[in-house]
């Protein structure tokens, strides 16, 4: 499959026939603007924010976007993916909704009943954070880990799961080569059903499933298979699919990403994806996975700005890479790193009217080209009679 290089833009690559067709939502890091863009690379939407984009966005069943900005007086501003600001913003960029707390870092999940789950830092106690193995350095204090919320839309928390109240400092372990300073560092959270939720935890190289009801950890994986994870998401299947950075990997020397399908009923894998050339897929932090209506994955390679479509068989089916750059921190300078992608097809209600407007110009489309089909036989036709009629009047000697 063929890897989109830093100075190619836009869309790279389509394959309309083993495509799951839509429309694909992504959020440029340190820009201000969201994209909706059609599969030729066309963008049909775009919303404005007050501030820095913050995370992955996602658009809610009304059509409106849900977005996570970043705050600039954050306490939380030195650790790696803090926000501190969600919008809900209808189509003409009016905020409908939003929410404040300093302390929310990464992705947001709207539930079934309005309500949002959010993930923020926290401080460890002192005695729990003596405690926690792995790492490099001494104990930092504070340790920050985790709380994920469900909060209501007056931004009250209805209920909260506290990382150190449930994990093992002991067995749930930091990776030996980052800073003790944060133990968990979740970056996504997924709805399993009623009770429990999919957290990735990127520190501990873990995904886990939680219980709402009890706090109780009923399924952890990834220790000695994960480096770093990204995104967890749960499938209908009933397997959990993980975008694996790659990052810090035991034992290997140069990182690679990859997507793994896993069984958490025995934790089997049972199916990956990782390129020929190990490294030609690989964002050491960030990115996304979605498994498509087709069975394909929607993938989002986040320091190449580059989002891709694979089919289950690992075949290349549509490429596009952010043409949008921004100014980054020093140490990244003007880049067009993405935060991640979804694509919503055309049977979700979320695009309904996009898909109506697409498909209408289609139809007015295929009208146009058939009428110049009709008028060009119509000519064709009248010019083949003169000819004719000429050639007769030669014929006769005129």
């Amino acid at each position: 499959m063929g890897v989109a290089r830093t100075k190619l833009n836009g869309l790279i690559f389509y394959q309309p026939s083993i495509c799951c067709n839509g429309y694909t939502l992504f959020a440029p890091m340190d820009g201000r603007k969201v994209y909706l863009i059609d599969m030729q690379g066309n963008t049909v939407r775009q919303w404005r924010i007050p501030c820095s984009l913050g995370g992955t966005c996602e658009l809610l069943p009304n059509s409106n976007l849900l977005c996570p900005g970043k705050v600039g007086d954050s306490p939380v501003a030195h650790l790696e993916g803090t926000t501190g600001h969600i919008f809900e913003m209808d189509r003409d960029n009016n905020i409908v909704w939003e929410y404040k707390e300093p302390h929310l870092h990464h992705n947001i999940r709207r539930l079934e009943n309005g309500n949002t789950l959010v993930l923020k830092y926290i401080h460890v106690p002192p005695d729990v954070a003596s405690r926690v193995k792995g790492g490099v350095g001494e104990t930092a204090d504070p340790m920050w880990a985790d709380a994920i919320q469900e909060i209501d839309t007056s931004g009250k928390a209805v209920w909260e799961w506290v990382a150190y109240e449930h994990l093992d400092p002991e067995k749930d372990t930091i990776c030996p080569i980052c800073r003790k300073s944060e133990w968990t560092h979740a970056t996504s959270v997924d709805v399993v059903d009623d009770d429990k939720l999919l957290v990735t935890f990127m520190r501990i190289h873990m995904v886990m499933m939680i219980s709402r009801k009890t706090g109780e950890v009923t399924w952890r994986w990834g220790q000695g298979e994960l480096a770093h994870p990204n995104e967890a998401r749960m499938l209908h299947n009933g397997n959990v699919l993980v975008l694996d950075n790659g990052r810090h990997a035991p034992g290997i020397g140069l990182g690679f990403s990859r997507l793994i399908e896993v069984n958490p009923g025995n934790g089997a894998m049972v199916w990956s994806f990782q390129e020929r050339i190990p490294f030609d897929f690989y964002t050491c932090f960030m990115g996304s996975v979605q498994r498509l209506r087709n069975e394909n994955c929607l993938v989002c390679e986040a320091v190449t700005g580059r989002i891709f479509e694979i089919t289950p068989h690992g075949d290349l089916a549509w490429e596009f890479v952010n043409p949008h750059r921004h100014k980054g921190t020093p140490e990244w300078g003007k880049h067009n790193f993405v935060y991640g992608a979804r694509r919503y097809d055309h049977q979700d209600a979320s695009v309904a009217d996009e898909a109506l407007i697409k498909a209408m110009e289609t139809m007015k489309t295929q009208y146009r080209n058939d009428t110049s089909k009709v008028a060009q036989k119509v000519a064709a036709t009248a010019s083949s009679e003169e000819d004719k009629v000429r050639s007769r009047l030669a014929d006769l000697g005129y």
